[in-house]
């Protein structure tokens, strides 16, 4: 499924990889018992912040184009988010489309103090608050773990 959505066999390899990480979260949503979405999630080190930060990022959100625009990704995030609240972390950060996930309460997180490890367009790194107040204060550089170093 996930070739089908990104065209690509290196994000299946990806998730192959972070499936194997103790600390990740990973959803599907089936319909007729065929896969038609799929979402992970997964702990991120924000360092050089100026107090002990939780959180975990959302890795990979994919779903079947025959079922876009139908909830299916919305559904798996606002799920993925609740799971991550419930596992201790305080913020999620997503590489991805402000458009879409500012409608599940993510910010652009340069304002806010935060930066990617890697260099990415600007815009791209948002963060939502899954424990009130965890922003406040907040800032620092966000760790993406060495599975993506194979991309």
């Amino acid at each position: 499924m996930l070739t089908d959505v990104f065209g690509r066999s290196g994000e299946s390899a990806l998730v192959d990889r972070l499936r194997g990480r103790k600390d990740a979260l990973s959803f599907v949503a089936a319909v007729d018992d065929q896969i038609v979405g799929h979402a992970i999630f997964h702990s991120v080190n924000v360092v050089e912040a100026p107090r002990p930060i939780v959180a975990s990022a959302l890795g990979l959100l994919a779903v079947h184009p025959t079922r876009r625009s139908m909830g299916t990704g919305s559904r798996l995030v606002n799920h993925g988010l609740a799971e991550c609240r419930v596992a201790g972390a305080g913020l999620v950060f997503v590489l991805g489309a402000a458009a879409f996930y500012q409608r599940h309460g993510f910010v652009p997180a340069g304002p806010r103090g935060f930066r990617c490890r890697w260099r990415v367009p600007e815009g791209s790194l948002l963060v939502v608050e899954v424990v009130p107040g965890e922003l406040a204060g907040g800032q620092g550089i966000v760790g993406y773990p060495r599975e993506y170093d194979d991309e």
